[in-house]
């Protein structure tokens, strides 16, 4: 019995060892498959990794060539608003001029202006003086009386209210 048992036993393990060298085999061919499909997308992941370079090399001089347009573009801008400041300050500095100029033309107008009315003003002093002693010196010979005098005067009056 112990033999037969043995044999039983023996079988079994034997089974089982084919089985598991079949699905040993089984694997194995899986692995091939999977090595042979790998095989082939070598390439493919060898492609993808070369568009993967070449889309970033790409992108790289793009950000490059976008970088050095937008500099330039900003020089450019620069440039353009510095020359129209400066055309503007220029304006600007044209019609300040031209501005004190009036005001110096007219500065100078005053100036002679105040220096005639200046010498009409001693002229009217020096007259009424001169009028006032003629007066007095015509009352002084009696060629003028005070009442004359009086009249002179409002008649003059009336017509510098009538004047103004």
């Amino acid at each position: 019995m112990k033999e037969g048992y043995l044999q039983l036993k023996i079988a079994e393990l034997n089974e089982k060892i084919a089985k598991i060298e079949e699905l040993i085999k089984f694997e194995e061919s899986k692995l091939e498959l999977l090595q042979e499909k790998v095989g082939e997308y070598k390439e493919v992941i060898k492609k993808l990794k070369d568009i993967d370079q070449f889309k970033q090399q790409s992108l790289d001089e793009l950000r490059k060539e976008n970088k050095n347009i937008i500099d330039e573009q900003t020089k450019q801008l620069t440039r353009q608003l510095t020359k129209l400041h400066q055309d503007l300050l220029e304006s600007k500095a044209m019609d300040i001029n031209k501005i004190l100029d009036e005001i110096k033309k007219r500065e100078h107008h005053l100036k002679q202006q105040t220096v005639s009315f200046e010498q009409q003003r001693k002229d009217l002093v020096y007259l009424k003086e001169y009028t006032d002693i003629l007066v007095m010196k015509l009352v002084n010979k009696n060629i003028l009386s005070a009442q004359d005098v009086n009249q002179l005067e409002n008649r003059s009056a009336k017509k510098a209210e009538k004047e103004q």
